[in-house]
């Protein structure tokens, strides 16, 4: 009984023991990192065992001592063993890098696990490379229970790694470097490359870390299979990291691209890969990119050598900014011609912006190589001082049917072998295959060389949408009048960049017009030119963007400084059809611009891309165009102007927040699917433009045409303004249940049992997987209810998914397609219709004009008593000679414009805010101005041109001084006499104009016709109620003060009088006044006042304070 308390006890005592030594060291090591453990006899050096815990973690091995307290008295990571070998009566000899263990376990199970353990652990490491070295050895084959772990087996977890096991490798690493693993580099990798299926690793995504950590995540892709891509870019990388990319590169066997652009590498970077290569013989690495990395010339070319010798070839070589010498290139060039396989492999050959190199003769060898035939596709020589006339002759003999890209801007040509190149420069362009961009920037093109090339790319049929950069060439009017002369034939470039030319575009431009293949198009830094000039480029452009055919999509007009004048421009853009993207960067337009932006928004419905920056812009621009984007639907992408963005933030950051908030927001809200409702699309397609039959309304309710209208045929003329919306309402009722809605409906039902048919097919087959797979589980499964075979006919597709698919998506692009062909239909009927209605008008016009005529030469030589004939159709068509004569000018005008969208008129602000140094306009174009009688009217104000240069005031922008009085009657001008005395320089002229010129019947008549104009203007301007401006009360309060002298005129007076300023009352010897200033009256009886009432904001004679209309301009400025 007693050996039986004793037995428990010490068994008691043993599992309080163990408890207490697992707890001890579960504080010691991770216990979520600990995998096995076992007590085990060690050997020690003078032949004695000694009692051991054995404990084996994730990537490490313990031994630790055993009793309470315990400690750590020896580990190792499972990467610092050389060999493992297993020895009879169950001992393991591990050996290390610092020292060797022998270890006896109690069982054959025991080693097997340890020694299973550790050979699964370096298996995912090392990734079952070719590398991974040879450690493990038994003297017996591997037990069923270590079969299982084994990498090779069937029930292998490879497969099911993500991204290879980069992260498995990387905290082995970290454990074996004795670092902190970062979670976050896991994650990072586990998480997003495995979830977008990246194949690239980026160091720029773990810059933040220390170069110790990024030369560990470097070395975990030594035998890493899934990244075949290593990239970094404008990172400087330490020793230790440039060490683990050099180990990388000799041990693996997946990595097949390496970009280390501006990476900081040392000079002696080639020759070390290259031997790293040397040791590789599995190597697939075909791409290279060191640009921007100061490298050792000989060892560039031992690299290329190198890589020749690999089994893929070298297929991208970048070398740009490397400070490559003409020795370099000799070099390379050799190393390029030495193997065959070059030619057949080299798609990329970057050697750009190695100032030199390509300026000696040194340079033959590398066009020996482009000479042969070759498979270049990518061919960058920019900023290499290469004589680029003589390089054309080895690219037509070898890249002639490959070459897609050619870059050879900052370059130069041989003024003397220039003539001699001219047909191989030109046979190039006209036989190349696949050319889709050429490149001649920043160099000085001449204009034979400038005509070859557009000769050359005339008569070549196999390219097409090709992008030219001529950019910076020079070209000025010699350039131009080429361009002018031949750019109309060439058919097969899609994109032309001539900015930064000095170019004089009055000539360019005609010749872009109408281009049919030209898509693109930059003109920027082209506008440093005179004002007037400038008006004219913009005005072409305009026209350009504005015609039918135009083909443009995107237009640049970046760092042109446009200023003010540019917002013609922007005026435009509302009614363009045609441009899918405009750069208006770097004019400094200011909110101005940003206001018209906002107006042009508005009602375009072609623009998905508009870039402004550097304009100046305030938070109320921005504020404009985020009111604008709220209308618009279809802009898509407008890049943060940065530029003006900060110097908004700094003077209003709230307002500036709050708009680009909109802005941010229009543009997400634009970028989903949208529909608009049929009135809406009608309001897009019109804009705020005045069709055709509004411009027939408008003419028909003018008093003059109105008699014009009830000639044509019955009411047409009257009714068209409604023949747009009712075609349109028309085209609308029929589409609402038409024959494409009635097929998408029968088509959503054909789909919805198509996709259930499809559903059930698959179901049907991974349940019959599942049961030849798992019968058993299977078969328990089919007694459950509901049982597994019944799942497919329990699954289906919701019929409203498949609906809204159809109904809402795709049905919506084709109702906006059908909805854009329907509005067209309608435009071409109405203005078809309308134009006809014109024409009928317009014949109308010219008949009454001519029946108008002989009416007044007939009233002419009729008697006094019939002249109220006359009168009474003067009052009833109210016009004037003027409107007989420019009417017909206007119904021609807009008939020809009737089939375009009218662009928006010039800002008010910006035609009276421009520069005072601004020139003035051109002696050609002719005058608006009309005669003063007209003027006074309020039927001419209406018909004032809309078009043309605005007036200047010449004084406008002097500071005028305070004005201290008002302002009284201006004195008649006077003139010395030649005895001195002082005569008026009216003198004589009152006796010209007694004599009368037409009869007094005919001037009673004129008299009662502008009574009955007056009145009438008198009840318009009552109905409206204008508010005066401050000249008008000015005006008013002088004839206030003068009311005590009452100006009258008789019927007497002659033409000459009422052309004449009002005279002061207190001069002497006026004429109808007394000694004392005042009337007789005598004179106030039998009085006709001819002069028209004042409009407001007209001044007129014979009001007090206003200026004479013939006064000189030196009067009115010192007014």
């Amino acid at each position: 009984m007693s050996d039986l308390i004793n037995l428990i006890y010490n068994f008691s005592y043993i599992v309080v023991f163990l408890t207490v030594l697992i707890q001890t060291i579960r504080k010691i090591i991770d216990k979520s990192s600990i995998k096995f453990v076992c007590g085990i006899k060690l050997d020690t050096k003078n032949g004695k065992s000694e009692d051991r815990i054995l404990v084996l973690a994730t990537w490490r091995l313990y031994f630790l001592a055993p009793k309470i307290p315990t400690k750590v008295e020896s580990t190792f990571n499972f990467l610092e063993i050389r060999a493992l070998n297993s020895h009879p009566e169950h001992q393991v000899i591990i050996d290390t890098d610092k020292s060797s263990f022998s270890l006896r376990f109690e069982s054959r199970e025991h080693v097997n696990h340890v020694v299973s353990h550790i050979n699964f652990a370096l298996s995912r490491i090392f990734n079952n490379s070719i590398f991974a070295p040879s450690i493990c050895h038994s003297d017996s084959d591997l037990s069923e229970g270590s079969r299982k772990y084994s990498p090779s087996s069937e029930t292998s977890v490879e497969t099911q790694r993500a991204c290879g096991g980069f992260s498995e490798t990387y905290a082995a690493l970290c454990d074996y470097n004795g670092i902190s693993c970062k979670e976050e580099v896991q994650w990072d990798v586990d998480t997003i490359y495995h979830s977008q299926d990246n194949r690239e690793f980026n160091l720029l995504d773990f810059s933040h870390l220390e170069s110790r950590d990024l030369a560990v995540i470097v070395a975990s892709m030594a035998y890493n299979t899934w990244f075949t891509k290593l990239y970094c870019k404008d990172l400087r990388i330490g020793s230790e990291v440039t060490e683990q990319v050099l180990h990388t590169v000799s041990k693996s066997s997946s990595l097949e691209e390496i970009t280390l652009e501006n990476a900081g590498l040392k000079s002696d970077f080639p020759q070390k890969m290259s031997a790293a290569l040397s040791e590789n013989p599995a190597s697939v690495i075909h791409s290279l990119n060191l640009a921007h990395n100061s490298l050792d010339n000989q060892g560039v070319s031992n690299l290329i050598q190198q890589v020749c010798r690999l089994s893929k070839g070298l297929r991208l070589l970048n070398l740009s900014k490397t400070s490559l010498t003409s020795k370099g290139v000799v070099s390379l060039s050799q190393a390029l011609c030495s193997s065959d396989e070059y030619s057949n492999s080299l798609l990329h050959l970057d050697l750009s912006k190695n100032p030199g190199v390509l300026s000696g003769e040194d340079a033959s060898n590398l066009y020996l190589f482009l000479s042969q035939p070759n498979c270049l596709v990518h061919l960058d020589l920019s900023g290499t001082d290469c004589s680029v006339d003589s390089l054309f002759g080895a690219l037509l003999r070898g890249c002639c049917a490959d070459l897609s890209f050619l870059n050879l801007s900052k370059n130069s040509f041989s003024h003397r072998k220039v003539k001699d190149t001219l047909p191989l420069f030109r046979q190039f362009f006209s036989s190349a295959f696949s050319l889709t961009h050429v490149s001649l920037a920043s160099m000085k093109l001449p204009p034979d060389v400038l005509r070859a090339l557009l000769t050359g790319l005339t008569s070549n049929p196999h390219i097409n949408d090709l992008h030219l950069d001529i950019s910076g060439c020079e070209l000025r009017t010699a350039g131009a009048a080429v361009i002018q002369e031949l750019f109309p034939r060439v058919s097969s470039v899609a994109t032309l960049d001539i900015s930064d030319n000095g170019t004089t575009l009055l000539t360019v431009l005609p010749s872009l017009s109408r281009h049919p293949s030209l898509k693109h198009l930059n003109l920027g830094k082209n506008f440093n030119i005179k004002h007037r000039v400038l008006d004219e480029v913009l005005q072409k452009l305009v026209q350009l963007i504005q015609e039918e055919e135009c083909a443009l999509q995107s237009l640049s007009l970046s760092d042109s400084r446009l200023r003010s004048r540019g917002t013609m421009l922007v005026n435009a853009l509302g009614s363009n059809t045609c441009l899918r993207k405009v750069d208006l960067s770097g004019n400094n337009m200011e909110d101005i611009g940003a206001k018209m932006l906002s107006k042009a928004l508005q009602i375009n419905t072609t623009l998905r891309s508009v870039t402004w920056d550097r304009n100046s812009t305030s938070a109320s621009g921005f504020l404009d165009v985020a009111r604008a984007l709220e209308h618009n639907f279809t802009l898509q992408y407008m890049p943060l102007p940065l530029s003006d963005i900060s110097q908004a933030h700094r003077s209003a950051p709230e307002r500036t927040e709050q708009a680009l908030t909109k802005i941010q927001r229009a543009l997400v809200r634009n970028n989903q699917t949208q529909r608009f409702s049929q009135r809406q699309a009608l309001r897009l397609h019109q804009g705020l433009v005045t069709s055709t039959a509004e411009q027939v309304a408008l003419v028909c309710v003018r008093s003059p045409l109105r008699v014009c209208a009830t000639r044509c045929r019955g009411s047409s003329a009257l009714w068209c303004s409604q023949l747009y919306p009712s075609l349109c309402e028309l085209a609308h009722v029929l589409s609402v249940d038409g024959p494409v809605r009635q097929r998408l409906d029968s088509l959503a039902g054909e789909l919805a049992k198509a996709a259930d048919k499809e559903l059930q097919v698959i179901v049907d087959s991974m349940v019959s997987l599942c049961r030849e797979l798992c019968p058993l589980s299977s078969a328990a499964a089919e007694r459950l209810s509901p049982p597994l075979s019944s799942v497919s006919e329990r699954v289906s597709i919701p019929r409203s998914a498949i609906r809204t698919a159809l109904m809402e998506r795709a049905a919506q692009d084709i109702h906006r397609a059908l909805e854009e062909v329907r509005l067209s239909v309608v435009s071409y009927l109405t203005n078809s219709i309308v134009d006809q209605i014109l024409q009928e008008l317009y014949a109308t016009h010219k008949t009454l004009t001519r029946q108008v005529s002989h009416l007044k030469r007939w009233d002419g030589s009729s008697e006094d008593g019939t002249s109220w004939r006359f009168n009474r159709h003067r009052d009833s068509l109210d016009i004037t000679d003027e409107e007989l004569g420019n009417s017909i000018d206007t119904i021609a005008i807009k008939k020809r414009s009737s089939r375009t969208r009218r662009i928006r008129p010039v800002s008010t602000r910006l035609s009276l805010c421009d520069d005072s140094s601004s020139s003035p306009p051109p002696s050609s174009v002719p005058s608006y101005s009309l005669p003063l009688s007209r003027s006074a009217s309020w039927e001419g104000l209406s018909e004032l041109p809309t078009q043309g240069l605005p007036l200047h005031h010449v004084t406008r922008v002097r500071p005028r001084p305070p004005r201290r009085h008002k302002g009284g009657h201006v004195p008649a001008e006077t003139d010395c006499s030649e005895n001195g005395g002082i005569s008026p320089l009216d003198d004589g002229l009152p006796d010209f104009y007694t004599k009368r010129v037409l009869p007094d019947s005919q001037l009673s008549s004129l008299h009662k016709a502008h009574s009955l104009r007056r009145k009438k203007r008198r009840n318009m301007l009552a109905i409206f109620g204008f508010r005066k401006n401050r000249n008008q009360t000015l005006s008013s309060q002088g004839r206030l003060t003068s009311s005590v002298l009452p100006t009258v005129r008789t019927a007497t007076e002659n033409v000459y009088t009422l052309l004449q300023p009002p005279r002061s009352s207190a001069r002497a010897g006026s004429p109808g006044e007394g000694a004392d200033g005042k009337m007789n009256d005598h004179q106030g009886k039998n009085t006709l006042v001819l002069s028209p009432p004042t409009v407001p904001g007209i001044p007129h004679p014979g009001v007090g304070g206003s200026k004479h209309p013939f006064y000189s301009p030196r009067e009115v400025q010192s007014a």
